[in-house]
């Protein structure tokens, strides 16, 4: 008979699981991607893969709300006013999906009901109005906020690319860079 104490059991319904990896992942590659648009608008060119991008380095580990504050500004910087306001409100989009993603990443989890549910707390410092935050969250939930990060970035990317930008990015093609 083996030992249970020393294998692993999984503390999330493997749909759940399954799905906050998937949302992480893609977080990251956003995040990467939100990057790539910060240097492309801060040069005013799109950027060759081949360029010496040292001058890049203070801005790799940034969190993503700074990084898109920064696509943001330098999209008003550099771009028309209306297209300025949509990529503005592209990027806040793309924030709530990672909002959402720092609540279950960051999360305390337990078993929902049902085998395809969890509940996420978030616990905040009491000096806010709601100290503790409690969600049900199924796979579900977490694939539409999957398509909402994959539509806001595609409608970045384009928008970019329709200015110049990330030339040498590969077409969106309803999936992450």
């Amino acid at each position: 008979m083996a030992d249970d104490s020393k294998s692993y059991r999984p503390m999330l319904h493997a749909p759940v699981g399954w799905m906050l990896g998937e949302l992480v992942a893609a977080c990251s590659g956003v995040q990467g991607l939100a990057l790539m648009a910060t240097l492309h608008l801060m040069v005013n060119r799109s950027v060759k893969d081949d360029e010496d991008l040292t001058a890049s380095l203070p801005l790799w580990g940034m969190d993503a709300s700074v990084q898109f504050g920064f696509v943001r500004a330098l999209g008003r910087a550099r771009l028309k006013k209306e297209d300025a306001e949509k990529l503005e409100k592209i990027t806040n989009k793309i924030e709530e999906v990672f909002d959402f993603r720092n609540l279950l990443a960051h999360g305390v989890w337990e078993p929902g009901k049902d085998h395809d549910t969890m509940i996420v707390h978030q616990f905040k410092p009491m000096s806010k109005k709601q100290p503790e935050v409690m969600r049900l969250v199924t796979a579900k939930d977490i694939s539409e906020q999957l398509v909402k990060l994959m539509n806001g970035t595609g409608d970045m990317v384009n928008l970019l690319k329709a200015h110049g930008y990330l030339a040498d990015l590969a077409p969106h093609h309803g999936r992450f860079f």
